[in-house]
C-alpha cells in the first residue's frame, strides 16, 4: 500500500485553505480557529467495482425446431442493460403428438378460457325508470376465434421435439459504498459518506488482507490503521462485501480506497467538523451546517 502524504488531512494546512464561519450561543468567527476539545483519527473504506455475472436457469419444453448448441459465450465489455440468451442442451430425435393442442395445431385461447366471447359490465340508462342500470352482455373475444388460437410451440403441426432449453441472463452489478469504522457514532455519518464516494482517498487497498509468518505458520497481517487514521472495522466490512460480489463473477474492475478523515471537537461551543482532503489536496470540512470547500 503506497500512501500519498498530500492526502492525509491536516487542520493546520487546512486553516488557510478554507473557513468555516458559524454563529452559534454568542460565539462567532472562523470554527476551525478555536481550540481543539478533542481530536480522532478515523480511516473509512470505499469499495467501488463493476461486477460481469451470469445468471442461468433450465427447463424442459416441447418445440417444434431446436438445436443443440453450445452455451453462449459471456459479453467482453461490462453491459449496461442485462443481455438475455438462450441453447439447447438436448433435443429428442424424434416428435411426439404435441401436448398444448386441444384440437390439432390449434390451443385453447388463454383470454376468454375457450368460450371464444368475453363477458363485460356496462351502465345504461333506463328511461322507463329514469335511472341507470347495469347489465351484463357479451362481446366477441379479440384474441381467437372461436375460443382457439395458433398452437405456437408446435407451430400448427401437432407434432413437437422435448428439449431442454437454457435460459442466460448476463448483467453487470455495480458495487459503491463507503464504510466508515464501527466507532464513529457522529449524527454526521450519511452526509459524510455521500461525499467520500467522490473520492479516491489516500491509498488502494488490497483485496485479501496482507500475510504474515513463515512456511510453518501463515496468519492474516493485522491492518489496523493508514498512517495512523483507525480503519476499526471499516476494512473488515468492505473486504466482505467485495468478496461477496467477486463470487461467480465473470469479469469484474473492483477497488478498495482508504480515506482518513478527522473527527474535530472544538471548545466552548464543542460543535463537530469533519476535515478530509479531496483528491485534488485541498480540504473541505462538513459540518451540520453544511459543507465548507476553499475559497476561489
Amino acid at each position: 500500500m503506497s500512501i500519498d502524504p498530500g492526502r492525509i488531512p491536516d487542520l493546520a494546512v487546512a486553516k488557510s485553505e478554507i473557513d468555516v464561519n458559524r454563529s452559534r450561543f454568542f460565539i462567532s468567527g472562523d470554527l476551525l480557529e478555536r481550540r481543539v476539545l478533542e481530536e480522532r483519527k478515523w480511516c473509512a473504506v470505499r469499495a467501488v467495482g463493476r461486477f460481469l455475472k451470469r445468471e442461468q436457469r433450465q427447463e424442459v419444453i416441447e418445440i417444434d425446431k431446436a438445436k443443440v448448441s453450445a452455451p453462449p459465450k459471456p459479453p467482453q465489455v461490462f453491459t449496461e442493460i442485462p443481455v438475455e440468451q438462450r441453447y439447447f442442451s438436448q433435443v429428442s430425435a424424434d416428435k411426439r403428438e404435441c401436448s398444448h393442442c386441444v384440437v390439432p395445431g390449434r390451443a385453447l385461447c388463454s383470454t376468454c378460457g375457450g368460450q371464444g366471447f368475453l363477458t363485460q359490465q356496462v351502465n345504461r340508462y333506463s328511461s322507463a325508470t329514469d335511472s341507470m342500470r347495469t347489465e351484463t352482455v357479451q362481446i366477441d373475444c379479440g384474441s381467437c376465434n372461436g375460443g382457439y388460437t395458433f398452437c405456437v410451440p408446435c407451430a400448427g403441426t401437432n407434432s413437437v421435439h422435448q428439449a431442454r432449453v437454457h435460459y442466460i441472463t448476463d448483467e453487470t452489478h455495480v458495487l459503491d459504498r463507503v464504510f466508515i469504522p464501527g466507532g464513529f457514532g457522529s449524527s454526521l455519518a450519511i452526509d459524510f459518506m455521500e461525499h467520500a464516494k467522490e473520492l479516491e482517498g489516500t491509498a488502494e487497498l488490497t483485496i485479501e488482507p496482507k500475510r504474515a509468518g513463515s512456511a510453518y505458520r501463515d496468519q492474516a497481517f493485522r491492518e489496523e490503521d493508514c498512517a495512523g487514521f483507525q480503519y476499526g472495522d471499516a476494512l473488515k466490512r468492505a473486504r466482505a462485501d467485495a468478496r461477496f460480489f467477486l463470487k461467480d463473477s465473470l469479469k469484474h474492475e473492483l477497488h478498495l480506497y482508504a480515506i482518513p478523515f478527522l473527527e474535530l471537537t472544538f471548545h466552548r461551543s464543542k460543535e463537530t467538523v469533519l476535515l478530509w482532503r479531496k483528491d485534488d489536496g485541498t480540504h473541505e470540512a462538513l459540518t451540520h451546517e453544511g459543507l465548507s470547500t476553499p475559497q476561489s
